[in-house]
């Protein structure tokens, strides 16, 4: 039983300190708009770079998952490759 609470004290202060304040959250949120926006644009180079300034500020899911998209489907060298 005092195990179970120890983990849940644990946990608890882990949430409080990986918490983001609004102006953080509104910052990640501006990054994620305009990566989003080019990467619809399919300017994949720009928006590599701006979905891993997201993750490094929040390591969030959802930039993880398009920095893998982005480099798993070699994006940028299929579109380069079209490009020539």
């Amino acid at each position: 039983m005092k195990k179970c609470w120890l983990i849940l004290i644990i946990c608890f202060i882990s949430l409080c300190f990986n918490a983001q304040t609004k102006d953080e959250i509104k910052q990640i949120q501006k990054v994620l708009n305009k990566a989003d926006t080019l990467f619809r644009q399919e300017e994949y180079k720009k928006a590599l770079n701006l979905y891993e300034r997201a993750y490094r500020l929040c390591e969030c899911e959802y930039p993880y998952e398009q920095i893998r998209y982005i480099m798993d489907g070699n994006l940028i060298i299929r579109k380069e490759r079209r490009n020539k």
